[in-house]
């Protein structure tokens, strides 16, 4: 019989080190940092848990084999992993094996990973997008087993690396349609031959024994950070992290309903922040997790939306830029009585939110009023029983986030990073746009050598650190100084102890005088005065002065995400401020390009350098790229995250021109 959710049990924590590279190895848990008040305990216990309490809540939502929604409980959930967990043992899997899952999310990720973890193993998630030497390399180093495979196109990736992994015996392919060698070939299986593997009486009590091993000090998930000059790393995440962070979590979210939270799973799943909020918030909530299909992140994402109707919504920047982009489009083709009464709406509801920020009493007459029409608009996005509006990965542009909040929807920025966890989050006390939030409970958040603003590399100590690095002592040693984690990143606190993200130390430009310059702001700067500019890079590293490379706004290709041609939105409607009839970029660039745009742009920098900190913060040239950016072209990584360095090589003869 498992342990019960309230039993004590023993496990091991005097003698035992903070961190460590091994796989197999625990840590001390770190009860420090007001973090003692919460229990230790393993996920599969949180799960079980819930199971019982809540096993006639739906648990997960998806679209089956015939198109038609189908959504199965926490019951009927909770033992579909336990299943899973026991064909996994009678597949070979042993315990601190770790199963490499490449697939989209999917209630069969779900599976797999808890099932691998009921079975004493570890999760480790693989980008979709990632080329099979990627594959190989985190396959290899997490010392994979098993791994399950999305489709055809993810297998053929496995196919062409698996001799040189000799510790991988089985992948397990999700959909079709399939090769001829799968189910005939050893350790090929479909995902519908493994379902009727019979299971033997030795096997439920091998599974039962391993579920009572489990102890929260060790790792249950590997986290490989996406690295620019390096391959990925490994990051150990043990089952005290995970039950620590989300906690913190629980308790700074508002007007929670356990038993009735809905999400929408459509995050890469390999990505801390989605497993956080997807896999280990949900069952805490007993919130039902709705599955978008894979082109949510290309067009689809407001479908699911509106069939969910999430009750908390977790997305990156450049997702709420698209929909900000979408929603301005939609607006334009108003009639005017209809616009002008939108546009009113949103100025009602925009100066409530400010004024509670400002700490003034807001007009709660005209944002009832406002909110008449505003709910309509939060209806058609899916919104409109959404409580928490939640940002992360990369800072967002603060005119996209003036724009939602107008539409009733204030977003509210995270911070934290795969190897800490969650450890900063927005909430109604928001102050301003510009704020990550104050420290989640028991997380300490200190600026390391503040220079004369208060600016300096931000430290973290918290329960949710990571264990280690794997198999990587130097890199573990090197993160950390005086046992507080070196985040690399750049910010200050005020006097609320609210966190303001400035930069990326090693990607702080440090110009050929030697002036430091932080180049979020400037960025986004430039993208306030310039709406019809999507992305604005910074460069100046080593250089005598600063520039800056733009791209114009265009649509993006439904089918594989990449840039088109067609201008988007905002940029057709800064055309036609110009009195320019351009509908495209080629357009653009074939007439010279058109010094029409270039000197509209150099005004909005002017605009920008009149106000700039100093001298040395001014831009003195700019450039403009041949097309938009897109995870498809390699400039976006899967989160969207900018790879500043590869857009640097990639664009190296346009930036050497600007210092010539």
């Amino acid at each position: 019989m498992f342990r019960d959710f309230e039993d004590e049990f023993e496990y091991t924590n005097d003698g035992l080190p903070r961190r460590t590279t091994k796989i197999d190895h625990r840590v001390k848990i770190q009860f420090e940092n007001n973090g003692n008040n919460i229990k230790p305990i393993t996920f599969p216990e949180l799960l079980k848990n819930t199971a019982q309490t809540f096993s006639q809540r739906p648990a997960l939502a998806f679209e089956n084999a015939e198109k038609k929604w189908q959504t199965i409980n926490y019951y009927e959930y909770e033992k579909k992993i336990d299943k899973i967990a026991k064909i996994f043992i009678k597949l070979g899997f042993k315990e601190r094996d770790s199963i490499g899952i490449l697939a989209f999310n999917c209630p069969e990720w779900f599976y797999s990973a808890i099932g691998a973890v009921y079975a004493g193993g570890i999760i480790t998630g693989i980008y979709t997008t990632s080329s099979p030497d990627a594959v190989q390399h985190i396959l290899e180093v997490a010392g994979s087993t098993i791994c399950v495979v999305d489709n055809k196109i993810q297998m053929d990736k496995i196919r062409v690396i698996k001799e040189n992994l000799p510790k991988l015996k089985t992948i397990i392919q999700i959909n079709g349609p399939f090769d001829s060698f799968v189910s005939v070939e050893d350790g090929y299986y479909k995902w519908s031959d493994i379902e009727q593997i019979q299971i033997d009486n030795d096997i439920e009590i091998e599974l039962e024994k391993r579920l009572n091993a489990l102890v929260p000090n060790e790792c249950f998930s590997l986290i490989f950070t996406s690295g620019t000059t390096d391959k990925p790393k490994g990051v150990m995440i043990s089952h005290d992290n995970i039950i620590f962070g989300i906690k913190g979590i629980f308790n700074r979210f508002e007007s929670i309903s356990v038993g009735n939270e809905v999400f929408v799973s459509y995050l890469p799943l390999n990505h801390l922040a989605a497993q956080i909020f997807e896999l280990y918030l949900s069952p805490l909530l007993a919130a039902c997790v709705y599955f978008a299909d894979r082109d949510a992140l290309k067009s689809t994402l407001v479908k699911t939306l509106i069939k969910a109707r999430p009750t908390r919504f977790l997305s990156v920047p450049r997702v709420w830029e698209k929909i900000h982009e979408k929603m301005i489009k939609a607006e334009s083709n108003l009639n005017y009585l209809s616009y002008l009464m939108l546009n009113s709406a949103k100025k009602f509801v925009y100066n409530y939110h400010v004024a509670r920020m400002n700490r003034k009493r807001g007009n709660v007459v005209t944002y009832k009023i406002g909110q008449q029409i505003i709910n309509k608009v939060k209806s058609g996005l899916g919104f409109d029983r959404c409580r928490a509006f939640v940002t992360i990965s990369a800072p967002m542009n603060v005119e996209t986030k003036r724009y939602f909040c107008s539409i009733d929807v204030l977003i509210y920025d995270a911070y934290g990073l795969s190897e800490t966890g969650p450890n900063t989050l927005n909430d109604s006390t928001i102050r301003n746009f510009d704020t990550v939030g104050n420290p989640l409970s028991g997380n300490e958040i200190k600026i390391y050598n503040p220079d004369e603003n208060g600016i300096g590399e931000i430290l973290l100590k918290s329960r949710s650190v990571l264990m280690g690095y794997l198999n990587d002592p130097e890199k573990t040693a090197q993160s950390f100084v005086d046992d507080w984690f070196k985040t690399g990143d750049l910010g200050r606190l005020d006097n609320n102890n609210d966190l303001y993200i400035v930069g990326r130390v090693k990607e702080l430009i440090i110009t050929s005088g030697g002036e430091n310059i932080p180049f979020v702001f400037i960025e986004q700067s430039i993208k306030k005065q310039l709406s019809g500019i999507s992305n604005a890079l910074l460069i100046g590293d080593k250089r005598k002065y600063l520039s800056i490379l733009l791209t114009i706004k265009t649509k993006m290709d439904p089918e594989n995400g990449g840039p088109l041609d067609e201008l988007e939105q905002e940029s057709l409607q800064w055309m036609k401020t110009l009195n320019l009839k351009y509908t495209k970029l080629s357009e653009i660039l074939k007439s010279g390009p058109c010094p029409i745009v270039l000197k509209s742009i150099q005004n909005g920098i002017d605009r920008y350098n009149k106000n700039a900190i100093s001298n040395v913060h001014t831009i003195k040239k700019f450039a403009l790229l041949p097309n938009d950016f897109s995870i498809a072209t390699g400039e976006f990584g899967p989160t969207f995250k900018l790879k500043k360095s590869g857009v640097m090589e990639k664009y190296k003869d346009i930036i050497d021109k600007l210092y010539e």
